[in-house]
């Protein structure tokens, strides 16, 4: 029995899930970009190469940091060597792959001088940890809030029905 989670809720939001209804990458992508009102939930493949221009993504939610499992077998040997080398592999291999990867998961959001939404980080290493300054410092200058979950429905309400700038001018959207 197949259950299908794309059904409407009471709000008009479809959601749609990458492995939940067996739709490939590029048919769920269509289907969210046809769909205003809807909400796309991807593995790492929606990381990199696919493109939502203007107004169609307007809000990125990332849950965990892009880091690869330190047991897949290409990460463990390139580990191993850095480790023979005295490096650490943590901050020569893992962190710049993730870092980069980071990026590319906000350039899903930002494509153009025109372009404008949010991103919610769920993942508090970014200011918990050390080396969470390198996927902050990674990124092209955005304002940055830190809020409560409580908060955030409301905030992001506001910021996305304020006047859009660019270079300090206003911009109608």
């Amino acid at each position: 029995m197949r259950t299908s989670y794309r059904q409407p809720r009471a709000s008009g939001i479809q959601v749609l899930g990458q492995g939940m209804d067996g739709g490939s990458r590029s048919r769920l992508t269509q289907q969210f970009m046809n769909q205003p009102a809807s909400v796309l939930l991807g593995t790492s493949s929606f990381w990199e190469g696919v493109d939502f221009p203007g107004d169609t993504l307007t809000c990125l939610a990332i849950v965990r940091l892009p880091f690869q499992p330190p047991n897949h077998p290409v990460v463990e040997a390139k580990s191993e060597k850095l480790q023979a080398e005295k490096k650490n592999p943590f901050m020569k291999l893992s962190l710049p792959q993730a870092v980069i990867r980071f990026k590319q998961g906000f350039g899903r959001l930002v494509r153009t001088a025109t372009d404008r939404g949010i991103v919610i980080l769920y993942d508090t290493r970014v200011i918990d940890t050390s080396y969470g300054k390198y996927f902050l410092y990674s990124l092209p200058g955005p304002k940055m809030e830190h809020l409560p979950t409580a908060s955030m429905a409301a905030r992001v309400h506001d910021w996305l029905n304020q006047p859009a700038e660019v270079n300090g001018e206003e911009v109608s959207s």
